[in-house]
């Protein structure tokens, strides 16, 4: 669970990134 939380929030942070990019 903690390995998909930290996924998850990796993926939503690597796509707000290139979002405001």
């Amino acid at each position: 669970i903690v390995a998909g939380k930290d996924y998850s929030v990796t993926a939503n942070s690597r796509i707000v990134v290139v979002t405001a990019g």
